[in-house]
This record gives C-alpha cells, structure tokens and sequence, in this order.
C-alpha cells in the first residue's frame, strides 16, 4: 500500500503540472494568433514547431515518470516473487518434514507389528538317555547301545511355522522338521540316533507369521555333580536307561532375511 500511494502522489502532481504546461501553452498560441499587435500571428509551419518544442519537455518528462514507475513495479514483482519463492521453499520443507515423520511412523508400525508377530521360544526339562536295548542286539549285529535326547520346545509368542530341528557337533547328528507350534503350545521332541555326544548343539529355523524366516541357537552340556545325579531306570524288557539333565543356554538368534 505504501507503494501504490507514492505512485499515486506522484502521478497526480505531474498531471497538474502537465494540465498547467498546456493550458500556458495553448494560452501563448492563443495570445498570438488573436491577439498580438506586434509581428503578426504565427504561420502554421511556425505553429508546429512551437507546439512540438513545447510539449516535448513534458514528453519527456512522462517517458521519465512511465519509466521510473516500470522499474518501481519490476522491484515490487521481484520482491512479491522472492516471497513466493521463499513461501514454496517452506513449503517444501515442510514436505519433507511431514514425509520423514510418516516414514518414522510406518518404520515404528513395522517394527512394533514384526514385534508382535515374535515366537518367543524356550526349552526345558532336557536330558539325556542312553539305552542298552537287548531285543535290539538280538536283532542286529552292532553295538546295542543307543543314545537319545529329549526336551522340550515352548513358544509363548505368535504361532510359526516350518520348523527344521538340526541338531549338531562337528557334524550334523540328526534333522527333523515340525509342521508348527502354536502360540502357547509346548511340544516334546524325542531325538535318538547311535550315538549322541555329551555336549552338543540344536539350531532351530522357522517361518514367522509375517513369512520371515529366523534362525536361533541353542548349546545342550550335561550338568552332573552330586546336587544332581543322573538316574538309572530299569525296565521290564530288560535294559537298563541312564537319564542325564542337560543345562541348555540360547546363543544367538537371527533373521535369514528368507
């Protein structure tokens, strides 16, 4: 508004001056041609030029007024322009900031569903057993003796599924798959393979409920001392069972990205 009120001050004062510039001009014209005694009225070559050399001042002076309120408004265009500029560039920022916090939002939404979609798995009450099965010696000719491990496999979390059971030392000792486990369920695994060495490991591979497949690690030693013995069965086919407890520790756990 300050603008637009200077350029409008300043147009009114050369629209008075120009209105008094011609009214004296013509008045001069005027005065000679009806009512000079001296020379004579001017002819109208003479008129012309008289009329052009007094208007050309104020010619003159308006292309200078047209031009200075042209770059007037060129510098209030630039000005209006820069605003427009730094308003979008806000704009843009803001954007981005509004972007970044809905990509933080749907990262925390994933995490917090890939949390809620955890198994949460656990293994108790294992031991091992080794066996002198008689009716098996009978029927073969290799050492009767037998090694098996049983434990327990819990899953307080969200239901898995395709569950490989690899257990192994130096070499792979025995693979075995499971359909699921549901949530909340708690399945008895029984191993027995030749022979089973004392200490020993147990990876488990699964599919989550997302589809993603994860990978723990479990180490099997046996604990015995004299707080905790191993137990000797006897049984009615005849052979005799040593259970030893198994302390059993979760290493790592990982996602395959499978």
């Amino acid at each position: 508004m300050e603008g637009k009120a200077t350029k409008d001050w300043r147009f009114w004062v050369f629209l008075i001056l120009s209105i008094i510039w011609s009214i004296r001009v013509f008045w001069l014209l005027i005065e000679d041609q009806y009512f000079s005694s001296f020379s004579g009225a001017m002819p109208l070559n003479e008129v012309g030029d008289f009329l052009a050399g007094s208007f050309s001042p104020l010619a003159f002076a308006w292309l200078a007024y047209g031009y200075w309120m042209q770059n007037k408004e060129l510098k209030l265009n630039r000005r209006s322009l820069e605003k427009q500029i730094e308003e979008f560039e806000k704009s843009v920022k803001n954007q981005e900031e509004h972007f970044n916090l809905v990509k933080e939002k749907e990262n925390y939404d994933k995490n917090v569903k890939l949390f809620q979609s955890r198994p949460i798995l656990s293994i108790s009450k294992a031991y091992h057993s080794e066996v002198m099965d008689q009716s098996r010696a009978a029927h073969y000719d290799v050492d009767p003796n037998y090694d098996a491990v049983i434990f327990f496999i819990k899953n307080d979390g969200e239901e898995i599924f395709n569950i490989s059971l690899k257990l192994h030392n130096d070499k792979t000792i025995s693979n075995r798959t499971l359909t699921n486990i549901g949530r909340s369920h708690e399945i008895k695994i029984y191993i027995q393979e030749p022979k089973i060495p004392k200490n020993f490991f147990l990876e488990v591979s699964y599919d989550s409920k997302l589809g993603e497949r994860a990978l723990e690690h479990y180490s099997f030693d046996e604990y015995v001392n004299e707080h905790n013995p191993p137990d000797f069965i006897e049984h009615e086919q005849g052979h005799q069972e040593v259970q030893i407890s198994l302390t059993v520790n979760k290493i790592t756990d990982s996602s395959d990205g499978n």
